[in-house]
């Protein structure tokens, strides 16, 4: 059965859907460029049309008075205004978006075969039940499959049961931190390893989330403002709230704000700009979220402890979801409480991590209904390492044309245990060993196949949709460099490998290994630029293909995305995504755990497209000479034409986090060598 899930939130669309071949939920790119989301924001044009996502959010610029936000919190109201003498219904607002996505979900995902999903998984705060409004919104869009929803905290819940496996009669306690809701609820690991409802611990919420911020940083603008700037923030309130919303964002994660005068946190109105006063933003977080939310999750946690105390339960689980968990002093503080909540009542607190903890419900939503259907997953590639685990996944490359082989039983599992015996047999079997990312876009070309082993090891490449994005970083973002400015550039189609080159495939083409920590399946490094150019030279002249090095923009395009964070993981990066020195955290983030050492090129979760390891690990070579960037629109750059050093982007095992972000651009001469650097491949056909 095909299953996709849509998680409408305040603040952003995101969907997922079951993936049977790779055995786990995939989130599903719906916005421009192949990113993972799309703002929850719609726009109804003078003509009545009504547009919604990355549409409705250019529509900002140019008719802010037709933009309408905030829908979540008002789906009970039967019309939306906007402008005077003009309404639209909200049935027909959650019709076209749900219709969109999955017309968008049957066209891009290669398991559907062009069908609507059989089940569509819709999820909802727990003191909201939207059900029959979405039903409703369905029947308009005539989807004619089964729909099944849940609430998000659940679901959430569901994400955890995956990633941690753990034992029957653990309890867990969900805070799902969303745009406009916070909400909770407590859930046991049943006999079939299922996290169920406790039916003594109701799950409930508040409505004091990011939006109320937002909301709070409006009004104190807008009480020191003049008539004018008053007028026109107004007029533009969806296009200011938006440019509030992302400075508040960049705060994100920070244990403090006071003090701070490095980060400006501006505004635009018009011609004219505002500048909030670090004690004024403070203020508003702690008042319209902090505040409110302690006291609540207190009172909640205190019934959840008194419930273990009553059945002789000593220990409980305890997860954070939701992009509002990182507002400026919150996690500290709720982990903080909680922990004294549980020590007083005699039950130890254990806090676990959630991998893309964004995107944790739409994911969970999937997996509840997988579960449902005994859909069991065929791999374990989306195990998580925790900070405080030192031991990584040593998962076996497996080839993608296992895919292609007829379905007959038990062949798949002796395929795979016998891989290496069997390949010459399948050799001349034409097969495709590129995996595809379902990025919006037109159906992808196949590359031509290796026709040697040599070629075989290199065969775990992506491809990369091309697009446009906005390459470098904000001004705003925490420890950004004056290299990294923000400019558009535009690239084509291209493939990349999922994972950095190994030291086995360095052996297989060189017959040497110069690395310092030594493995089959670690990446090589203490290699050069130089070293580079010269084993892609001899591979493809074994291999007849033409293997090169990422362009700088190539590689920033594939770590990015389709996200606008400093990290494709969100605003922060922790030890459990990525290998970096853990004492040397990002923009006053937990510390976390430094191995001191490469890990395995197929260690933790991927990005959202398939790619293993862009954050961390080694440094790696990109084609480019070391310089300024090109202003205007650039496409398909390949930097400057002479230079003396040569670009590395991704930071390394030993460096701190802040090296590891998207945009960070480091720089050394073509023949230095050093522990930390290696490279992966890309390759056009």
């Amino acid at each position: 059965m095909t299953i996709l899930a849509i998680d409408f939130g305040t603040s952003r669309i995101k969907a997922a859907y079951w993936d049977s071949e790779r055995g786990e939920a995939v989130m599903l790119p719906i916005g421009q460029g192949g990113r993972l989301y799309v703002p929850s924001l719609f726009y109804v044009g003078k003509d009545g049309k009504i547009r919604f996502g990355d549409d409705a959010e250019r529509e900002l610029y140019h008719d802010p008075e037709g933009v309408l936000d905030n829908l979540k919190l008002d789906l009970d109201k039967a019309f939306q205004y906007l402008r005077e003498n003009q309404h639209v219904k909200t049935s027909d607002l959650m019709t076209l978006l749900l219709g969109r996505i999955i017309e968008h979900s049957a066209r891009e995902v290669k398991g559907f075969g062009g069908k609507a999903p059989e089940k569509l998984v819709l999820t909802y705060p727990a003191k909201l039940d939207y059900e029959e409004i979405y039903r409703d919104a369905l029947k308009e869009a005539k989807y004619r499959g089964e729909a099944v929803f849940i609430r998000e905290p659940e679901a959430a819940g569901w994400a955890w049961v995956k990633e941690e496996d753990p034992k029957p009669g653990e309890v867990l306690v969900v805070l799902d931190f969303g745009g406009g809701t916070i909400d909770w609820a407590t859930l046991q690991v049943d006999e079939q390893r299922r996290p169920v409802m406790i039916p003594d611990l109701r799950p409930d919420g508040m409505t004091a989330a990011g939006l109320h911020v937002d909301d709070g940083l409006f009004d104190e603008m807008m009480r020191q403002l003049g008539t004018e700037a008053r007028a026109y923030a107004l007029s533009h309130r969806a296009q200011v709230l938006e440019q509030i919303r992302l400075m508040k964002e960049s705060q994100n994660g920070r244990a403090v704000l006071s003090g701070d005068s490095s980060q400006p946190l501006d505004v635009r109105l018009g011609a004219e700009s505002f500048t909030f006063e670090r004690k004024i933003f403070e203020s508003v977080v702690k008042r319209a979220v902090l505040d409110q939310a302690i006291g609540r999750i207190e009172g909640y946690m205190q019934k959840v402890v008194k419930h273990q105390q009553s059945g002789g339960r000593k220990q409980l689980w305890c997860v954070l979801a939701g992009g509002t968990r990182l507002l400026s002093g919150l996690e500290e503080q709720v982990k903080k409480r909680i922990k004294e909540i549980g020590k007083s009542g005699g039950v130890e607190v254990k806090f676990a991590e959630i991998a893309q903890a964004d995107f944790a419900t739409v994911r969970g939503a999937v997996l509840w209904q997988c579960q449902s259907l005994d859909e069991k997953p065929v791999d374990e590639r989306d195990e998580v390492v925790s900070p405080d685990q030192s031991t990584t996944r040593q998962e076996k490359i497996k080839p993608a044309y296992l895919r292609y082989l007829p379905p007959i039983a038990g062949i798949v599992v002796v395929l795979i245990a016998a891989f290496f015996l069997i390949l010459p047999i399948i050799s001349a079997k034409k097969v495709e060993l590129v995996e595809e990312i379902a990025v919006p876009s037109a159906p992808p070309v196949a590359p031509p196949v290796p026709s040697s082993q040599t070629a075989e090891l290199f065969g775990n490449f992506v491809l990369i949709r091309g697009g446009e994005f906005t390459m470098g970083s904000p001004t705003y973002e925490p420890e950004r460099e004056d290299d990294e400015t923000q400019h558009r550039v535009k690239v084509s189609d291209f493939y990349m490998g999922k994972y950095e080159v190994t030291q086995a495939e360095w052996e297989s083409v060189t017959g040497t290994n110069p690395s310092t920590f030594k493995g089959a399946n670690l990446p090589v490094e203490n290699v050069s630029w130089e070293d580079c150019q010269a084993f892609i030279q001899a591979l493809n002249r074994k291999t007849g293909k033409t293997y090169r090095l990422p362009t700088e923009a190539e590689w920033e395009y594939a770590c990015r995305a389709g996200t606008i964070t400093p990290f494709s993981t969100g605003g922060n990066l922790t030890t459990g995504q990525a290998n970096y020195d853990g004492n040397n955290p990002y923009n006053n983030n937990r510390k976390g755990q430094y191995r001191e050492k490469t890990v395995a090129v197929d260690s933790f979760n991927p990005n959202a497209w398939g790619l293993y390891n862009m954050h961390g690990n080694v440094y790696e070579w990109c084609s480019d000479w070391y310089g300024g960037y090109e202003s205007g629109l650039a496409e398909n750059p390949a930097g400057p034409t002479i230079g003396s050093n040569r670009v590395l982007r991704g930071g390394n095992w030993y460096g701190h986090a802040r090296i590891c972000r998207s945009a960070d651009r480091s720089n050394v001469t073509p023949g230095d060598r050093y522990a930390g650097v290696g490279f992966r491949l890309v390759f056009v056909p």
